[in-house]
Order: C-alpha cells, then structure tokens, then sequence
C-alpha cells in the first residue's frame, strides 16, 4: 500500500506540475529527431574511427614497422617505439566519444563500461583490419603521390609514422659486392651494406626485386650497416618501380 501511495502522489505532483507549466510535455517529434541525430553522430564518429585506426594499419605496413614483429621479442621496443601514437591516442579518445553516445541505448547502458569499451575497440580493430586489406588506403595513397588527394595527401605521403633511423623498408633495385642497394618508400635510395653472417639474411642471398625490411644503423645519409634482414615478399605495391603504368586512352 505504501509504494501504491507514493506512485500515487508522484504521479499527482507530476500532473500538477504540467497544469502550472513548470514541467513541460515535448513532441513526440523532438524525441524521433533527437534519436535520428544521435545515430548519425554515431554513424559518423564510428566511420572516423574506423578510418583512423585501418589508416594506421596502413602506415604501419607500408613503412614496414608491421613485420618488425617478425624479427622475435627482442625488437617489440623497436616496434612499440614506431607507433605513431599521436594518431592511436586520437583513436583511444574516439572510441571513448562513441562509447558516451552508445550508452544513451539499452543494450549498451545495461554493459559495465570496460566491457562496452573493450568490445567497441574489437570491432574497430577487427573492422579496420578488413579495410587495411583491401584497397581503399592504397588507391588513396596513389592519389596522393600524383598530389591529387587534397586535406589528408599529406598524412599519406609521409605515412603517419615517425621515422626510424635504424629501419628501412624497401625494394631491393639492385645487388653489390657488399650487399644491395635498397629503393625506400619515401623515395630514394639506400646502399645496404650486409654481410653472409647476419641475422635473417637468406642462404640464397637477396634478388633484386625482393620486398625486405632492413634493421641497422645509418653511416652516412646513403649508406646502412644492416644487423638484421628479413625478406618480406607480400603483395603491397607502394613503390615507384612497381607503380602501375597509366592505361592507354
């Protein structure tokens, strides 16, 4: 009977409250565009999400910090290091922002917020992973080579991530006495200098056109002293030597 009575007053404090105006009733219009406008705010934070964290799939691999991983756990500070972080911190906070417009929804209030948050973060991670597979960042990057990709042909042509003294990605142009001559892919050339005993250097050696990722300091501008290399022939053409030529009008 007592929680009766309380639903009763609450309810006539709330209906005397209407008739003197100081709580006033809103169109059942203002709640459907308040819904459609939330939804496209989330549509819209959950694509610049999903853009920024496959754009920095995109740099990790076309610099070629993505294989360091390859070279065993002694190089994962060489890797972590390589992160551009700036651009993954803007992420962090994105999924925040998606997390806050999520939680005005059922589904997800109902979630403690880490589980809510660590499953947004997986299916960004997940879907973002299937965009860097296809070829959306890598036309976006040709466009931006042949600077006809306007506000974000900058972040492209410099791939997002710090540059490495001690890494270079590359496609071998060319082999010498003394090991090979490299074709980075910020343009230009490097003389790699490596020796038979190095660590991940192929039995059969290096061929010109193998895709490779070299780790070892720089003696001069043109000239590495390679301490590791390892031979990673994946199908990414972001060199010149393999820019596709223009069809025939």
């Amino acid at each position: 009977m007592n929680e009766n009575s309380e639903k009763s007053q609450l309810a006539d404090s709330l209906a005397s409250k209407i008739e003197t105006g100081e709580v006033k009733m809103k169109p059942k219009r203002y709640f459907v565009l308040r819904a459609i406008l939330i939804g496209l705010l989330i549509l819209l934070v959950c694509l610049f999400v999903l853009y920024l964290v496959s754009f920095v799939f995109f740099c990790l691999r076309a610099s070629g910090i993505w294989f360091l991983p390859r070279f065993g756990w002694g190089k994962m500070g060489i890797f972590f290091v390589s992160l551009p972080w700036l651009l993954l911190l803007v992420a962090a906070a994105s999924i925040i922002v998606l997390e806050v417009f999520l939680k005005r929804f059922t589904f997800v209030w109902r979630q403690p917020i880490f589980y809510s948050i660590i499953g947004i973060a997986a299916l960004v991670t997940i879907g973002s992973f299937i965009i860097m597979l296809t070829d959306f960042h890598h036309n976006l990057f040709l466009r931006s080579r042949e600077r006809n990709l306007p506000v974000v042909g900058s972040m492209y042509r410099g791939f997002g991530a710090p540059d490495m003294p001690q890494v270079h990605y590359g496609i071998v142009s060319s082999t010498t006495n003394s090991g090979f001559v490299l074709e980075i892919q910020r343009g230009g050339t490097v003389n790699v200098l490596a020796s038979s005993g190095i660590c991940c250097l192929p039995d059969d050696g290096i061929e010109v056109g193998d895709r490779v990722l070299v780790l070892g300091p720089c003696v001069d501008q043109k000239t590495v002293q390679a301490s590791d290399v390892r031979v990673v022939n994946e199908p990414f053409h972001i060199f010149e030597r393999e820019r596709p030529l223009p069809q025939p009008r």
